[in-house]
């Protein structure tokens, strides 16, 4: 083997530093280095373990503030319906007393031309009453009635008055 470059007696004593030295770090160097390593992934865990649960607070106050924001848009869009509902029915009732006092008004003048009209038919009947019952007492002695002469009589007697 010598003719390879190869030496038995190196090759042992590498084996046998390798072997030493395998032991002092496994002994030293790794039990600290294994710990380091536990430990630094331990935190990593907590690590995620703890951006999973604020994940899930985050997204539990989300919700809670998109509720939040539900309900504020809800009690301005019930205020803008209650104060629509106020102005319309202000705007109702108003329409309402100006229709109303339009049927009064317009009541009051169809009262007054029926009222009117009444009046002109009871003077019409008076006078033609007087006419007939003048023509019946004055009619028996020959005279004849004016007919002008009684109705500006009973147009005199105004039931108005």
């Amino acid at each position: 083997m010598e003719a390879l470059g190869i030496n038995l007696f190196s090759i042992a004593v590498y084996t046998v530093l390798f072997v030493i030295v395998y032991v002092l770090l496994n002994k030293y160097l790794l039990p600290g280095l294994r710990r380091s390593i536990n430990d630094r992934q331990k935190l990593i865990e907590d690590n995620v373990r703890m951006q999973g649960e604020l994940k899930q607070d985050a997204e539990a106050q989300q919700v809670k503030l998109q509720k939040k924001e539900k309900e504020v848009e809800a009690r301005k869009r019930g205020e803008q319906i209650i104060t629509d509902a106020e102005t319309e029915a202000s705007e109702i009732i108003k329409s309402a007393k100006n229709k109303a006092q339009n049927i009064l008004a317009d009541g009051k003048i169809a009262l007054e031309t029926k009222e009117q009209k009444l009046v002109d038919k009871l003077n019409e009947e008076v006078r033609l009453a007087a006419v007939k019952l003048a023509k019946e007492v004055y009619g028996k002695d020959g005279k004849e009635i004016d007919a002008q002469a009684v109705a500006k009589a009973v147009a005199e007697i105004d039931i108005n008055k």
